[in-house]
């Protein structure tokens, strides 16, 4: 047998054992039971989050509620609506203020109390003031973006606390 031979029939064997030892499946991960359970403690903080606003409509005070979105609903609409550049107050909330209002799901907002179709609720925004408008964007920005963070604020300083 050539040299090459030799090291060619090495080679081979060294495949060989090579694809035995990768048949071996890897072993199965277990579910963390406490994942799980903080999982849905998440979910129930999240149904039961929510802001309510006051704005001026038709010269009557009306409430604003929302409730919150899931973080991955609320960044999906986030990444519809950048923040303007040179925007101050869109650089600063992380998005348009002044049109993610209007694609806010109208399945997590009450009006007085009433549920809206999402041509009213446009059609309301289109007629608030600038001050109703503001109030209505600040108020999502904090349900969503100040809210989360305090409350991971709280959480660590309970952590180093305790």
């Amino acid at each position: 047998m050539s040299r090459i031979e030799s090291l060619i029939a090495e080679v081979k064997k060294a495949q060989s054992e090579a694809q035995a030892v990768a048949v071996e499946p890897p072993a199965e991960k277990t579910e963390s039971a406490r994942i799980r359970g903080l999982i849905e403690a998440q979910r129930k903080a999240v149904k039961a989050a929510g802001t309510e606003v006051p704005v001026l409509l038709g010269g009557e005070e009306i409430v604003v509620a929302f409730s919150a979105l899931t973080g991955e609903d609320w960044c999906d609409i986030v990444d519809h609506h950048p923040p303007r550049a040179n925007v101050v107050r869109d650089e600063t909330a992380g998005f348009n203020r002044a049109t993610l209002p209007r694609d806010f799901p109208t399945d997590h907002v009450l009006v007085g109390g009433e549920e809206v179709s999402s041509d009213l609720w446009v059609e309301m925004l289109g007629v608030l003031d600038g001050k109703g408008r503001e109030l209505i964007s600040t108020a999502l920005w904090g349900m969503q973006v100040l809210e989360p963070t305090r409350a991971l604020d709280r959480a660590r300083k309970e952590r180093n606390d305790g």
